[in-house]
């Protein structure tokens, strides 16, 4: 992904130039982190349905899993992201490097 294709997701992933499958598992994140109550399996099975593999979601869960930990403990520990740009920048990096 390039730069602007990850400012736009960060944006708003909805508007985003990604695919229906790309978008379906940032819904599908979105609830896991917004409203957990409300998954079903039928909510795994809508971002299957538009084309994503049920490793590609395994895969987008343990990142989302690994990446809500860090956030745990850097809040825990009082570390901040400064500005727009750095969080941009992190993105960027995670979505390149991994």
């Amino acid at each position: 992904m390039d730069a602007d294709i990850v400012s736009a997701v960060i944006k708003d992933y909805r508007t985003a130039p990604v695919s229906d499958g790309m978008r379906a598992i940032f819904a599908f994140i979105e609830k896991v982190v917004e409203r957990p109550r409300e998954l079903s399996p039928a909510d795994a099975a809508e971002v299957i349905a538009a084309g994503v593999s049920a490793d590609a979601l395994r895969e987008a869960m343990y990142s989302s899993f690994t990446f809500a930990t860090i956030s745990r403990f850097a809040d825990s520990f009082g570390f901040t992201m400064e500005s727009d740009e750095q969080r941009r920048r992190l993105a960027f990096m995670l979505s390149t490097f991994g």
